[in-house]
Formats: structure tokens, C-alpha cells, sequence
């Protein structure tokens, strides 16, 4: 090998030195779209799970005012088989657990519930619950009874179910992880087609390069 061949270096090393590049910059390309790629899927399945919680809380909210709305002339007239009444078409809805009616006051005026629950410990006594304590498998929401004149004529408690908030929880981020890793594999083949279309001009300056180098030693 002569020395201009040894300063140049082989072809055989040459390719291998295009073929380190080409690595490098595929993995550097892959790791800058997996980067990206988890950013995006942590904002937007916190994006989801934010817009998911204020989804449900609109959903509890228009069935409180509901409720306290049919609620009130029962109250006002003491009648306690109206509110059972109301109460047990509460129940119907599959995310509610529990239900229960105060008089102005504080005296249990109905209740209702899907399963037996015992309350030896008070925790749904509403003078120690707050808006959306969790009790056992429950969200206790709280919200009064005002009648037309805007007068407080009672409370209603109101269990949701906790299970189905996490349930929608999980829902929301499996739907997040897998639209990541979608877009993770949508990215890498996209590094791969980018890193060779970015190599390709080196490749053919290479060529180029070795052609000329290849001409001038045979004219020497």
C-alpha cells in the first residue's frame, strides 16, 4: 500500500467510519423522539385526566342540582316517601353508592344505599364530612337544598363511586401510553428515513472522492 493510500486509509475503514456516523446519528435521533415523545405523553395524559376529573365533576354537579331541586317540596312538606322515592332513582345510576337527606335541622330526613354500609365510626355524619371527602369505596359530595325563595331547607350527601373515577383514571392513561408509543414508533422510522436521507449526500461525496482519488493514482 502506498502512502498516500495509508494517509487516505482504506476503503474497507472509510465505510466502516460511514457506517459509525450513520449509527450515531440514527441513535441520537432516536433518543431526541423518544425524549419528545415522553414529554408529550405525560402533558397529555395529564391534559386527559384534568379534562376527565372536570368531566365528572360537571356530571356529580348537574345530578346535585338536580336532585336538590326535586328534592326541596319534599322537605318543605315533610314528605318522606317523595325523597325515599327520589332517592332510590338516585340509586339507579351506576356511580352512585349512597344517599342520604338532612332537614334544616341536621336530622336524618332519607337515605338510601347499594350496599348495607354501617357507619359506627360517624365518617358520613355531615357535621364532620367535607366536599368530597373519601369515605371507604366513596366520593362524598355535599351540597344544600335551598327552595324557591332561596331559603336552606336541607342538606343532601351523596356517595359516588371511587372505583369508576379510577377506572376513568386508568382508561385515559392507557389510551395515553399507547397513543405515545404509536407516535414513538411513527418517530424512529422516521429518524431512520431522515438519518439516511441526511447520509446519502456523504455517501455519494465519498464516492465521488474515492473515484477521483482512484483516477489520480492510476494516472501517477
Amino acid at each position: 500500500m502506498t502512502d498516500p493510500q495509508r494517509r487516505r486509509g482504506s476503503p474497507r475503514s472509510r465505510s466502516r467510519g460511514l457506517a459509525t456516523i450513520r449509527a450515531r446519528l440514527i441513535l441520537a435521533m432516536a433518543l431526541l423522539s423518544l425524549f419528545t415523545t415522553a414529554v408529550l405523553v405525560l402533558e397529555s395524559s395529564q391534559r386527559m385526566d384534568e379534562e376527565a376529573m372536570e368531566f365528572l365533576a360537571r356530571s356529580e354537579s348537574a345530578l346535585l342540582e338536580l336532585l336538590t331541586y326535586q328534592m326541596a317540596p319534599a322537605l318543605e312538606f315533610r314528605n318522606e316517601e317523595n325523597a325515599r322515592e327520589l332517592l332510590d332513582g338516585l340509586m339507579t345510576n351506576p356511580d352512585v353508592h349512597y344517599g342520604a337527606i338532612y332537614d334544616d335541622a341536621g336530622a336524618l330526613f332519607a337515605q338510601s344505599q347499594v350496599h348495607d354500609t354501617d357507619d359506627p365510626d360517624g365518617l358520613l355524619d355531615p357535621k364532620v364530612l367535607r366536599h368530597h371527602d373519601v369515605v371507604r369505596d366513596m366520593v362524598v359530595s355535599l351540597r344544600p337544598i335551598r327552595n324557591q325563595d332561596g331559603t336552606e331547607v336541607g342538606l343532601a350527601v351523596v356517595g359516588f363511586s371511587l372505583s369508576h373515577r379510577q377506572e376513568i383514571q386508568r382508561q385515559h392513561l392507557q389510551g395515553g401510553l399507547i397513543t405515545g408509543l404509536v407516535v414513538l414508533a411513527i418517530s424512529i422510522l422516521l429518524a431512520l428515513m431522515l438519518g439516511r436521507l441526511l447520509l446519502r449526500p456523504l455517501e455519494r461525496l465519498r464516492e465521488t472522492v474515492q473515484r477521483i482519488t482512484s483516477t489520480r493514482d492510476l494516472g501517477s
